[in-house]
C-alpha cells in the first residue's frame, strides 16, 4: 500500500480529533460530575435512569397520596375519640337521672346537657381535611349534618374519599358518618326525650343505646389503625425503593472522579503527542533535500 502524504495527512487528522473529542469528553464529565451528558454516551445506561427516574416520580405520588390518606384517617380517629369522650358524657347523665330521683328543673338541666352534647357531636361529625368534609362519603363538599337540625338527618352518601397508594392500589381513607353518628344522634334524641317526660325506663334503656353506639365507634376506629399501620409500612417501603432507586441512578450517571481524572491526564498526553507527531511530520518540505 503506497503511503500518500494525503493519506497520512488524513490519519492524523483523524488521531487529533479523535484524541481532542475524549480530552473534551472527560472535561465535560469532571466539570459536571456525570458520565451521562448525552444519550448517545450509553444508551442503555440513559434507558435505565430514565425508568428509574419515571418509577421515583411515581413513588413520590404515591407517597404523598398516602401521607394524605393517613392524615384523614388520624384526623378520622381523633374525632371519634372525642365522640367517644361526649357518649360517656351522656351516658353518665342517662345513669343519673335512671338511678336516682330527679326534679323538673333537675331533668330540664341535664335535658340541656344533652342538647349541648348534641351540639358538639355535630360539630365533631362535620370536621373537615382541607376544606373536605370527612364523614360525608364521597360528597365532601357537603356537611354531613346541618346544625341545628333536630332530625340529624344525614347528607352525605354510602361512599368515600379515597388514596392511591399503589400501582392498582387504591383504598378508602374516610369513614361515612352514617355507620357511626346515626346511631349516636338516635341515642341522644330518645334520650332527650325519655328526660323531658322523666320516664325512667326509657332512659335506661339508652344507656345500652348509648353502649352500642360506643361498641361501634370503637370497632371504626380499631379498623382505622390497622389501615394506617399498613398506610405507613406502604409509605416505608416506597421510601426505601426510592433511595435504592435513586443509588442506581447515581451508579449509572454519576462519575467517578479519581478514575476520569487519571483518564483526563492520559487523554490530554495523547492529544499532546498526536500535535507533536503532526508537527514533526510537516516540519520539513521537499526543499529541505534538495
Amino acid at each position: 500500500m503506497r503511503i500518500t502524504n494525503s493519506l497520512m495527512t488524513d490519519t492524523l487528522q483523524n488521531n487529533i480529533g479523535q484524541g481532542l473529542s475524549n480530552l473534551n469528553s472527560l472535561q465535560l464529565q469532571l466539570s459536571t460530575g456525570k458520565q451521562l451528558n448525552a444519550p448517545s454516551d450509553d444508551p442503555a445506561g440513559t434507558a435505565l435512569s430514565m425508568s428509574l427516574r419515571s418509577n421515583i416520580q411515581d413513588n413520590t405520588q404515591y407517597i404523598k397520596n398516602g401521607q394524605q390518606g393517613s392524615d384523614i384517617m388520624k384526623l378520622t380517629d381523633s374525632a371519634l375519640n372525642d365522640a367517644t369522650n361526649l357518649i360517656d358524657q351522656a351516658r353518665s347523665i342517662a345513669s343519673q337521672a335512671a338511678n336516682s330521683t330527679q326534679t323538673t328543673d333537675s331533668l330540664n338541666a341535664l335535658t340541656a346537657q344533652v342538647d349541648a352534647i348534641s351540639q358538639q357531636l355535630t360539630n365533631i361529625a362535620n370536621t373537615t381535611y382541607a376544606g373536605k368534609y370527612i364523614f360525608s362519603g364521597a360528597k365532601t363538599t357537603t356537611p354531613p349534618y346541618i346544625a341545628g337540625d333536630p332530625t340529624h338527618t344525614y347528607q352525605g352518601d354510602t361512599g368515600s374519599m379515597k388514596a392511591t397508594i399503589g400501582p392498582g392500589n387504591t383504598q378508602s381513607v374516610s369513614t361515612p358518618g352514617s355507620v357511626v353518628f346515626n346511631s349516636i344522634f338516635t341515642s341522644m334524641t330518645n334520650l332527650k326525650a325519655a328526660l323531658v317526660s322523666g320516664n325512667i325506663t326509657n332512659i335506661s334503656n339508652q344507656i345500652t343505646s348509648l353502649d352500642a353506639s360506643t361498641s361501634i365507634t370503637s370497632t371504626v376506629r380499631a379498623t382505622l389503625g390497622a389501615q394506617i399501620n399498613e398506610f405507613d409500612t406502604v409509605n416505608q417501603r416506597l421510601s426505601r425503593a426510592n433511595i435504592e432507586f435513586q443509588d442506581t441512578i447515581s451508579k449509572v450517571e454519576d462519575v467517578d472522579l479519581a478514575q476520569t481524572y487519571v483518564k483526563l491526564q492520559s487523554a490530554q498526553n495523547v492529544y499532546q503527542a498526536s500535535l507533536s507527531v503532526t508537527a514533526q511530520a510537516f516540519k520539513y518540505s521537499l526543499t529541505n533535500y534538495l
